[in-house]
């Protein structure tokens, strides 16, 4: 019933510095969803131009060129602490027949391929809707720490990690042009959402500290989506047929106009219990009669 497309990253990889826009972060990303962290090897990758969906209104596709040359003059530097190697994600972009064709850079099988620990996973539909770059990084960066709850930074190394120009650099604008725009984004759209507060030596702000939080409210809804299609998936394929047999009743259900059915008697069930029932459908997929 779910359609997830899970991004795998190293935290080498998430921590990496590299300046790309929205579109382009979620062009690269949309092409990494297709790599497995169990995969020993990188594919030739295909993807049809209408699953760029945040690139399909107002006929933005025809910028797709300009964004993937963007892509390929921007590389990414990842720095271990003793090393640093900058490289492109990909070796080649082809556009032909409505699709891109893709190989990732062999530079980037020790952060996305056979990845047994020290990655993060989160689905790329929290991406999608963000518009703003810093969101995207400061996304995957929290998410990386969200079993910790609190992450601290220098201020120097966060306007390093996210790639910020120079007039940012100075903590008021940073904190009016990225922070609290980027929490309201992540409030709104993705599944956590975070506070800050400064950290002053003196009067000086010198870091930030993120306090991280499960978005509650977007989970719910995204629960309440899923059970929903779910709930239409079942009335539209099982109309007149038997869904479960109802043991306190000792009836089977079926679906008809949309409804549940007692069979035997063809009473509708009330509402109140008709939602119950949905409710142990859902939970209970696997006893759906077939």
């Amino acid at each position: 019933m779910t359609n997830k497309k899970m991004i795998d990253k190293h935290y080498n990889l998430i921590n990496a510095k590299y300046k790309l826009s929205a579109v382009e972060q979620k062009l690269v990303l949309s092409i990494i969803s297709l790599v497995r962290p169990e995969d020993e090897d990188f594919k030739n990758y295909i993807l049809p131009i209408s699953d760029f969906e945040f690139l399909a209104e107002n006929k933005n596709h025809s910028r797709l060129k300009k964004y993937c040359k963007a892509i390929m003059s921007k590389p990414l530097e990842i720095n271990n602490g003793t090393e640093w190697i900058m490289f492109n994600w990909f070796s080649h972009i082809r556009y032909r027949n409505e699709s891109l064709e893709c190989s990732i850079s062999p530079e980037l099988k020790p952060f996305l391929l056979e990845l047994q620990s020290h990655y993060k996973s989160y689905d790329l539909k929290y991406i999608i809707n963000l518009q703003s770059e810093y969101a995207i990084r400061i996304y995957e960066i929290l998410k990386k720490n969200q079993l910790l709850h609190v992450v601290e930074f220098e201020l120097e190394d966060l306007y390093e990690l996210l790639q910020v120009p120079k007039s940012y650099n100075i903590y008021n604008r940073f904190k009016e042009k990225v922070l609290q725009p980027v929490s309201l984004e992540l409030a709104k759209h993705s599944d956590i959402y975070f506070e800050f507060e400064d950290i002053k030596k003196g009067r000086k702000t010198t870091g930030v500290k993120f306090k991280i939080f499960t978005n509650k409210h977007v989970l719910i809804e995204e629960a309440d989506y899923q059970f929903n299609q779910f709930r239409d998936k079942i009335k539209e394929e099982y109309e007149d047929k038997r869904i479960i047999f109802h043991t306190a009743l000792d009836r089977h259900i079926i679906i008809r106009n949309g409804l549940l059915v007692i069979e035997e008697s063809n009473t509708i069930i009330e509402k109140s219990k008709a939602l119950n029932l949905w409710n142990y459908l859902y939970e209970n997929q696997s006893k759906i009669l077939m």
